[in-house]
C-alpha cells in the first residue's frame, strides 16, 4: 500500500503504519520512511498524529510527529496538521500544551489558516488566563507575517483577524484585579495591532467602543 501509484492508497497505507506504531510499537522503520516520503505518505502520518493528539496516552508521540510537518513543503500535508487544533478544546488541557501551541503559531501550518485554533479559544468555556501567552502569540503573528493578508477582505485571514478582538477583550476583562501584567499586555497587543493595521481598523475601534 505504501508504494501504491494511487495517492489515496499510499496515504491509507502510511496511516496504517503510523497507527500500528502508535498503538503497538510496530513498523518503526516504515514510519521513518513515511515521515520523509512522498506527500501522500506524509499526509497519512500527519492525519493519524492529528487525530490522536488529544488522547493523553499518545500525546507525546503525536506531538513529535506533528512537529515534523509544521513547515512541510506541501500545503495539503500542513492541512492535516491543522486538524489537530481545529476547534478542539480538549487539547487545551494537555501537559505542555502552552509551549506546543506557541511553537505551532510560528509555523507555516498556522499561517496557512489560523481559523481552527482561534475557534478552539473562542469556544473554550473556561478562563483564558492560563492561555494568555497563546493569545498574545497569535496577536504577534497577525501583527507580523499575517498583517498584510489581514487587510485583504478577499482572504479568510481578514475574518480571522476579527476573531482576535473578542479574545483580547475577554482576556482583558478576566485579568481585572489580580493580573495587572496580563491587562497591560492586552493594551500593548491593541497598540501593536493598530500600528500594524491588522484587519479593518474601523471594526477594531467599534469593538473597543462596545
Amino acid at each position: 500500500m505504501l508504494d501504491s501509484e494511487f495517492d489515496e492508497v499510499a496515504e491509507e497505507g502510511a496511516a496504517e503504519v503510523c497507527a500500528r506504531w502508535l498503538f503497538f510499537g510496530m513498523f518503526q522503520e516504515e514510519l521513518e520512511r513515511c515521515k520523509t516520503g512522498n506527500a501522500a505518505q506524509r499526509k497519512g502520518v500527519a492525519g493519524v498524529a492529528s487525530g490522536f493528539l488529544d488522547n493523553e496516552k499518545y500525546t507525546s508521540q503525536c506531538r513529535e510527529l506533528l512537529r515534523v510537518f509544521f513547515n512541510d513543503d506541501e500545503r495539503e500535508v500542513r492541512g492535516k496538521v491543522r486538524n489537530a487544533f481545529h476547534n478542539k478544546q480538549s487539547i487545551l488541557h494537555l501537559d505542555g500544551v502552552i509551549d506546543f501551541l506557541k511553537e505551532y503559531i510560528r509555523t507555516e501550518a498556522f499561517r496557512d489558516d489560523p481559523t481552527g485554533l482561534l475557534y478552539t479559544l473562542e469556544n473554550y468555556p473556561g478562563s483564558l488566563l492560563p492561555y494568555a501567552d497563546v493569545v498574545f502569540g497569535i496577536c504577534e503573528a497577525f501583527a507580523g507575517p499575517l498583517a498584510e493578508l489581514s487587510r485583504n477582505l478577499a482572504t479568510g485571514v481578514a475574518h480571522d483577524a476579527s476573531m482576535i478582538c473578542p479574545l483580547i477583550l475577554r482576556l482583558y476583562e478576566q485579568s481585572q484585579g489580580d493580573h495587572p501584567d496580563i491587562r497591560n499586555r492586552c493594551l500593548d497587543a491593541w497598540d501593536i495591532m493598530f500600528e500594524q493595521r491588522v484587519g479593518v481598523v474601523h471594526d477594531l475601534m467599534k469593538q473597543i467602543d462596545q
